[in-house]
Formats: C-alpha cells, sequence, structure tokens
C-alpha cells in the first residue's frame, strides 16, 4: 500500500495546518508513477479508496489524465467523500433525511473533515466548488464538471454507496456526472451499487451481514473482469 502524508490541523500556537491539499494527491502520484517505472501495465492496477480515500482516488484519476499517464484498469470507491461540506441541503436531502442514521454526520456537518484538506490557503466556498475536492458538490455547472472523468472511458468503475448516509445525495451526483462523461454506450463501465438503509462504509462494518461479505465478493468479481 502506498504512503501518503496525511492532512491534520495543528493547534493554533503550532501554525495552523499540515500536508493540507494536494500534499497528498502528489504523494499517490508519486506512488503510481513508482509502478509505472517498474512496468506494470496500468491495466492491471486496480486503485481502491474508501471514504477520503475515494476522494483522493477521485482527483488522482483526473490528474493522471492530466499528466500524459493512462489510468488504472479498475477502480473501486466504497463511500467516497464527494460532498464534505453538505451542499445538498433541503428537507429531503440526505443530509437532512440521514443525519441520525449516518454516523459521520456530526464530522461533516462541523466542517471537521475538511478543514485540514484546505488548510489555510483555500477558502471553504472554493472547497464546496470545486471538482478536486467536491466532485459531487450541489453548486458545480455543468460546464465546469464536464469532461472532469473523461479519463474513466479507458477503465472500469465501482461505486459502493449507502442508502442512509448523510452525503448519499452528493455520490449519485459523483455518478451521474462520471455517466455524462463516459458518454452514450459506455455506462457499462460504471457499476453503482446503492445499499438501502446501510451507512457510511458498511461493507467494511462487521454488522452489515450478510451484505458486507456479499459486497467483497462483488469487488472481487469486478476485479477479476467478472462483471
Amino acid at each position: 500500500m502506498p504512503e501518503y502524508r496525511i492532512s491534520g490541523r495543528r493547534l493554533p500556537s503550532d501554525n495552523g495546518a499540515t500536508n493540507p491539499f494536494p500534499a497528498a494527491l502528489l504523494d499517490c502520484l508519486a506512488s503510481y508513477t513508482y509502478l509505472l517505472s517498474l512496468g506494470f501495465n496500468p491495466a492491471n492496477i486496480v486503485l481502491m479508496g474508501d471514504s477520503a480515500g475515494g476522494n483522493l482516488a477521485l482527483s488522482l484519476l483526473h490528474l493522471l489524465p492530466s499528466v500524459g499517464l493512462a489510468v488504472p484498469g479498475r477502480v473501486v470507491l466504497l463511500s467516497p467523500a464527494a460532498d464534505g461540506q453538505l451542499t445538498h441541503v433541503g428537507p429531503t436531502a440526505s443530509s437532512t433525511v440521514n443525519a441520525k442514521s449516518d454516523y459521520c454526520y456530526p464530522l461533516m456537518s462541523t466542517g471537521v473533515c475538511i478543514e485540514p484538506l484546505r488548510g489555510d490557503a483555500l477558502s471553504r466556498e472554493w472547497v464546496s466548488t470545486s471538482m478536486w475536492l467536491s466532485p459531487g458538490a450541489r453548486d458545480i455547472s455543468a460546464t465546469q464538471s464536464s469532461g472532469w472523468f473523461s479519463g474513466l472511458k479507458n477503465s472500469r468503475t465501482m461505486i459502493l454507496a449507502g442508502g442512509a448516509e448523510c452525503s448519499v445525495d452528493g455520490m449519485r451526483v459523483l455518478r451521474d456526472r462520471i455517466l455524462s462523461d463516459l458518454g452514450k454506450g459506455e455506462s457499462r463501465r460504471l457499476v453503482y451499487h446503492e445499499e438501502p438503509d446501510a451507512t457510511h462504509d458498511w461493507p467494511n462494518i462487521s454488522i452489515w451481514e450478510p451484505e458486507g461479505e456479499m459486497a467483497i465478493d462483488a469487488i472481487v468479481r469486478f476485479i477479476e473482469g467478472e462483471q
């Protein structure tokens, strides 16, 4: 597993944030290029991330074609953090309906998750309209998001979400933006599964059985090219 710098917040007396965006992204890029330098075929590489790691994987997927590198053959995202500031609001929004069912709600609603990433240089407004950090945010225009995931035309992606997640609206928007970039006739390149009533990162939580085991089996089949 590649190592990367973890974003965090120091105490005010310790001079603010440490390793904000894009530190971890650049470390992931370095790890990926190292794999390529060893002779690995991108088609045989699987990029996988859950929660904040899923967000990081999405950023890397956009960056790779921008620097002339091929995307990995398979991508697996578990509850990717596509809308860390919960920009989808209203009485029917998942941030409202699932506020009591998702253990991540206190973290996302207070900004604890996004503060380390934005550091001291980036505003909350920038983060909430940035495809880098909020690819499923509400207020990102179609012009801004168009083409962002075009590199996935050369890959296959699986997204596992939970219907009881406070940020599942962002994952649904992420799904639709990926499908838009894939274009007509290429929807088979994206597998999206939303487990009813499941909370954040449910395949990694032991109480979600047998659904969790079934999800892991589906991931294995996806990686092996059986679906």
